[in-house]
């Protein structure tokens, strides 16, 4: 091409307008790629959710899982367990924050994480995660609304209503005896009780007396096409 242009404008020239092509050639590829960068990043904010809802679930599932067992852990066990408790609420906080978080299972299984925290607030803001959820259509997530209210007043030093809530008397040499106190029984019925996924006073007791000796509850709370979690 230059050759042939050589008659008409210098060899400078011609260097010059190969260099403007060039220019032109780099900014429209690096222009193309920018915006195939924006596309993806945009198809995966719209997908966020869906990446957030696997993490959340994942932090879910280990919270469960470190709790396997539980009759028969040590305090030094149960520490260990609130210190990666406290790690999953400070992951589970940045999803919040950020909005991850999506459907109702989402902040359903959040609940569960503030409900094993330690402090009033964590247990409030666990309660308000599962009214979300139930708002948002989860009806599993009624247990866990009732489970987080009542460890919010009993850590308010309120007595609990629906009786979700046990605790071992002795904590050396190792977890043994239970009790439910503070609680109010007359506050809810077992009807009531019922919508909630909890089990009736009866199946209370039963459990209380199996926790006492370090054994499994024969009477769990659990929806009727679900367990409670």
């Amino acid at each position: 091409m230059c050759g042939n242009a050589i008659r008409k404008i210098s060899a400078m020239q011609c260097i010059r307008n190969y260099a403007l092509v060039a220019a032109a050639v780099v900014m429209s590829v690096a222009m193309g790629a920018a915006s195939k960068a924006q596309q993806a990043k945009q198809m995966q904010n719209a997908a966020g959710h869906v990446t957030g809802a696997v993490t959340i679930k994942q932090l879910f599932e280990e919270d469960q899982s470190d709790r396997r067992g539980a009759m028969s852990m040590t305090p030094e066990q149960w520490k260990k367990i609130g210190e990666r408790d406290a790690e999953r609420r400070r992951e589970a906080h940045e999803m919040l924050d950020s909005g991850t978080l999506k459907t109702g299972e989402d902040f359903e299984d959040a609940s569960f994480i503030f409900q094993h925290g330690d402090t009033p607030q964590d247990y409030l803001l666990a309660h308000i995660l599962a009214m979300a959820a139930m708002e948002k259509g989860d009806a599993q997530a009624r247990w866990i609304a009732a489970a987080t209210l009542d460890r919010y007043l009993q850590a308010v030093k309120q007595p609990q209503v629906f009786g979700t809530q046990y605790q071992w008397t002795e904590m050396k040499p190792k977890p043994h005896g239970a009790t439910q106190e503070p609680y109010d029984k007359a506050v809810v019925s077992d009807a009531l009780r019922r919508e909630f996924c909890v089990t009736s006073q009866a199946g209370q007791q039963k459990n209380v007396a199996a926790m006492a000796v370090g054994k499994d509850f024969p009477s769990p709370d659990g929806c009727p096409n679900g367990s409670g979690k």
